[in-house]
């Protein structure tokens, strides 16, 4: 009896088997903001026009011209920061666009052997390169569902313009002088900046817990009144409807 209580003590104090680690499932990944870059396009502001007069022999030329702006590149980012229960932040996005534009031209050329015998020609300038630069200050609203996010913003705009602009027409003329042709204009580079707002949506498909690829449909606008030729302002829309896609990045 002494002995096998002595067996079974020795069996009973042996090594124990040893056992599984338990491991504890991965921390899900903080989500305090998010980063995001786009590129795309924004639909052309329309067109707008100018008037203006310089001198050509002596007198008053006049020039109309109507500037037509085509569909323009877009680079857009923006940065955001969750302040309230991660679905109410602010961001700050910044964005460039820039495209080539044409502008058609009517213009009224003094003769110059006689007064009051202006000669009236058309032509087009296409030289009429535009860029612009907006900071948009927005506060957002973030749903989320699974790998589906989308944010709604809202909220100013600020923009820069830079214009090539028409200054005057330069003709092809001949002995004796009762007709004129256009040749090419001559351009300068203006700018002025203003005050808008915009409003837009984000939808994004999360890849990873921190990456992912979204779409955005924004619309921003100002009016800018640009400095153009004899000192005098010209009125002409700023931003409009941009749609890009790109990359998120949540942290």
């Amino acid at each position: 009896m002494v002995l096998l209580t002595l067996i079974f003590s020795s069996l009973g104090a042996g090594p124990a088997f040893a056992q599984r680690p338990v491991t504890k499932p991965p921390r899900p990944p903080k989500d305090r903001g998010f980063l995001s870059l786009n590129a795309g396009v924004q639909a052309p502001p329309g067109s707008f026009e100018d008037s203006f007069t310089y001198t050509v022999n002596v007198e008053d030329a006049t020039t109309d011209a109507r500037y037509k702006l085509q569909v323009p590149v877009l680079f857009d980012g923006s940065a955001g920061v969750h302040l309230w229960k991660k679905t109410v932040g602010v961001a700050l996005g910044l964005s460039r666009t820039s495209g080539s534009g044409r502008a058609d031209t009517v213009s009224r050329i003094p003769h110059p052997f006689f007064d009051d015998r202006d000669r009236e020609v058309a032509g087009e300038a296409g030289d009429s390169t535009r860029t612009e630069t907006a900071v948009h200050l927005q506060l957002y609203y973030l749903k989320t569902s699974g790998k589906l996010r989308m944010v709604l913003a809202a909220g100013p705009s600020w923009f820069k313009v830079e214009q090539k602009m028409i200054t005057g027409v330069n003709v092809q003329e001949t002995y004796p002088y009762d007709t004129a042709a256009f040749r090419d204009a001559t351009t300068a580079r203006v700018e002025d900046s203003a005050l808008g707002g915009h409003a837009g949506l984000d939808v994004a498909w999360m890849l990873t817990p921190r990456l992912g690829a979204g779409v955005l449909v924004r619309y921003a606008r100002a009016t800018v009144r640009l400095n153009a030729a004899d000192d005098h302002r010209v009125s002409t829309d700023a931003g409009g409807f941009q749609t890009g896609a790109g990359l998120r990045l949540k942290f």
